[in-house]
């Protein structure tokens, strides 16, 4: 019996510290409860910040990943036209084009891309992990002023006791006005931080949109820029399209057969597949890899490769490949003449019209020094019959200017001449 109230004792003294210590704030802190929402809903935040900016790292990663596979598909272009020297000036723009396509991506999506668009992401994760930091030490403030109260409650009661048995000093009673002080004190400073917490999150969660808006437009601006730069690198390719669409509509079905024109029926014709012998797939050719700086050999011999250069990139040529038999100007428009040659072309039209304006001209007649003669008088006989005519002597000028026809060859009939001057002088 004395062991089993020994032991009774000794849970009840147990007991009572544990009390004492819960009261005294020695245990580990307690959440507050008028906290636990803000807590949610910047742990929601967090979350959505990192998830998104995740998502934007992704793009960032397809956009520069794109170009350089564009790249590359215009670089096994270029290896299915090695051996057709007049599709080389297509190729070789096409390949320049992708390959500031890729230059320009890789400095919108993998540099730029960061400072325009994702430091927004980081400057809102930032200011919400920070303001998730002030949540804990306003946490932890609150604690302390629970603390604080708890101790002033103990020495309020030791001192009601004190006075009550007459040992309450005056020293007790400037602790008690102390720790009062310091309680009032710490409810202040929780006060404040439970306002300017309550602020912050209502401005990064609750206005989460009006901030987002600023991320969202930026976006938007990166790839109206990019595509307009895009657009712009592109534009030649119009040029190419519309050259080969003039000469060759598009074809919907069967493309490939109706470019070739009459295919014999019987390799049209299905057939049964174990009549047909395993085919091999074909490996790929050593010069048709993507390593355009190695060098290769065939039947012990070297082979010498003549690398096209575009902005760093390369697809090799090889000079013993057999030429296309294509002749045809492929993508390109035709041949442009160089000034001189326009000029010259110029020049040659010049004389042909001359030539032609001379050949439509009538034959020139030569004058004989009678003729001159011939000409000189009638131009006498000309002015003696204007002179005739102003002074209304229409007779004499009529007679005047019939010598001078007369003198130029002109058979001129004098009765009639007769007729009309006497009509003439009749009206006047």
């Amino acid at each position: 019996m004395d062991f089993l109230k020994k032991g009774l004792a000794s849970a009840s003294k147990m007991v009572g510290s544990a009390s004492d210590m819960l009261t005294s704030g020695v245990l580990k802190e307690r959440r507050d409860k008028s906290l636990e929402d803000d807590r949610q809903k910047l742990k929601a935040l967090e979350k959505m910040l990192a998830n998104f900016k995740k998502t934007l790292k992704s793009f960032q990663k397809r956009a520069s990943s794109q170009s350089l596979a564009q790249l590359q598909l215009a670089q096994h272009i270029g290896v299915v036209y090695k051996a057709s020297k007049s599709r080389q000036k297509s190729i070789r723009e096409f390949i320049d084009i992708h390959t500031q396509l890729d230059s320009m991506t890789g400095g919108m999506f993998h540099m730029n891309f960061d400072d325009v668009v994702v430091s927004v992401i980081d400057e809102w994760a930032d200011l919400t992990r920070k303001t998730a930091i002030f949540l804990k030490k306003t946490n932890t403030e609150i604690n302390r002023l629970r603390k604080e109260e708890a101790e002033f409650i103990r020495e309020k009661k030791q001192a009601l006791k004190a006075k009550d048995m007459g040992r309450l000093t005056e020293e007790h009673r400037k602790e008690i006005r102390m720790r009062e002080s310091r309680v009032n004190h710490v409810k202040g400073v929780v006060a404040q931080m439970k306002s300017d917490l309550k602020a912050m999150v209502k401005k990064l969660v609750d206005n989460r949109f009006s901030i987002f808006d600023e991320c969202f437009v930026r976006l938007m601006e990166t790839q109206v820029s990019y595509y307009e730069k895009a657009a712009e690198m592109v534009k030649s390719l119009k040029v190419k399209i519309n050259v080969y669409r003039s000469k060759r509509a598009r074809i919907l079905s069967s493309p490939v057969e109706k470019m070739l024109g009459d295919v014999p029926p019987s390799i049209l014709a299905p057939g049964d597949v174990d009549d047909v012998a395993d085919i091999p797939e074909p490996m790929m050719r050593e010069d048709a890899s993507t390593d355009f700086d190695s060098k290769k050999k065939k039947g012990g011999k070297e082979r010498h490769f003549n690398a096209t250069q575009v902005n760093g990139s390369s697809y090799a040529v090889h000079s013993d490949d057999d030429e296309d038999e294509d002749e045809s100007s492929g993508l390109d428009e035709p041949t442009m003449p160089s000034s001189d040659q326009r000029r010259q072309q110029e020049e040659e039209q010049i004389e042909k019209k001359e030539q032609e304006e001379k050949e439509q001209l009538p034959p020139r007649v030569q004058l004989t020094q009678q003729d001159l003669n011939n000409m000189a008088t009638a131009e006498m006989y000309k002015k003696a019959g204007v002179a005739a005519f102003k002074e209304s002597h229409f007779e004499e000028a009529v007679t005047e200017f019939g010598k001078a026809l007369s003198v130029l060859g002109f058979n001129v009939d004098s009765s009639s001449s007769s007729s009309s001057s006497s009509s003439s002088c009749s009206r006047y």
